[in-house]
């Protein structure tokens, strides 16, 4: 991905005062000695410079471009920060410093930063939230919201650049019509963030699962919650918890079943946007059973009948009021959500569907 990538309305102010302070904190994180007043003046010229040159030519420009800029200054320092940005651009760990080969215009955009190794994880961390910057502010000026996950979310506040950078981007976020939401298992340490915690503060909607009793505390006195209130997050059952919307907490319980029928219904209808916002008239929570009924809704496509059908074949072999050979395979699968049908197939009945690629390498008496 490259580092210098910038879309129109970049930043909150003026955009290449935003780059520019974000390439000072990424040559801050990469040169362990620190940025002074004459680096970051350097730094500054070059990279108005550079996205001049770029406006006149129409060219994307790199971290290469950049370090080729240093590298025409009178100054010393300017060479200096030039040999600090080396490694990263014609060196072994280049993976930021050219034009990017990642297709970023999807519906879906995964980063993964597991693999970066330690020297490129902090830098890592810096470039991916600059890119997700970026493709926020392009929604926002099309007129679309985005939404952004950050698992393992106390690794972006284990270094004190990316933790600064990404607390301006999380504001920015939620400016440009973006829903950021932040997972972690490792409580403390966010927690030890004042940074963190300010933004923990102000989130207007937490989930909260089982705690140790050291995170109880914290997050009893950071969001001024009862003793009481936080019993329904100590020693927790998994799906238990409490929800804090607001000014309002709301504990919960929220056990998915174990049994295969229960569990491949479930799937089933939740494969269409459709069946997902009526299962209140598709299936009776109360009494755990399902209400045909449903199938005659005004809601109903030609797909979510199917979806609906094979859900309540897979929960009880309901059939409706169907008869002989109208549900054929032909029936319920020429449709868009058959791959997920094979998959609920799968799930419930799991002790038929066994990996038939495995079983051709058993003799024939095994199989």
């Amino acid at each position: 991905m490259n580092a210098m990538y910038m879309v129109e309305g970049y930043g909150e102010n003026n955009p290449i005062v935003e780059k520019s302070q974000f390439i000072m904190s990424l040559v801050e994180q990469i040169d362990k000695h620190g940025v002074g007043p004459q680096h970051k003046s350097i730094i500054d010229r070059c990279t108005a410079l550079v996205y001049q040159e770029a406006e006149e030519t129409g060219i994307i420009p790199t971290l290469c471009t950049l370090r080729e800029k240093l590298m025409e200054q009178p100054e010393k320092k300017a060479r200096e920060i030039a040999l600090s940005l080396e490694l990263f651009t014609t060196g072994s760990l280049d993976i930021f410093g050219h034009g990017s080969n990642v297709d970023l215009d999807k519906r879906v955009v995964v980063f993964n930063i597991h693999d970066l190794g330690e020297q490129l994880k902090p830098t890592g961390l810096l470039v991916i939230t600059d890119t997700m910057l970026n493709r926020v502010t392009l929604n926002w000026k099309r007129g679309k919201c985005t939404h952004v996950f950050i698992d393992e979310f106390h690794v972006v506040f284990e270094n004190e650049y990316s933790g600064n950078f990404f607390n301006s981007a999380w504001r920015q976020f939620r400016k440009r019509n973006a829903y950021p939401t932040a997972i972690t298992q490792n409580v403390e340490y966010l927690l030890d963030s004042v940074q963190a915690s300010t933004m923990l503060s102000n989130s207007e909607f937490i989930v909260m699962l089982n705690q140790a009793a050291s995170d109880r505390e914290k997050l009893a006195r950071l969001l001024n919650i009862s003793n009481e209130q936080m019993s329904y997050v100590t020693n927790a059952d998994a799906g238990c918890g409490l929800i804090k919307y607001g000014s309002a907490l709301v504990p919960f319980v929220n056990r998915f079943p174990k049994d295969t029928h229960h569990r491949a219904f479930f799937y089933a209808m939740g494969i269409a946007p459709e069946t997902r916002a009526n299962i209140n008239r598709m299936f009776d929570f109360k009494n755990d059973w399902i209400m045909p009924e449903g199938m005659h809704g005004g809601w109903q496509t030609s797909g979510t009948v199917r979806v609906c059908q094979l859900a309540f074949n897979l929960w009880n072999g309901y059939s409706g009021e169907r008869q002989g050979d109208e549900f054929t395979p032909n029936d319920l699968f020429c449709c868009e959500f058959a791959p997920y049908f094979m998959e609920g197939i799968k799930i419930r009945y799991p002790e038929y569907c066994r990996d038939i690629s495995a079983s051709k390498n058993q003799p024939d008496y095994a199989r």
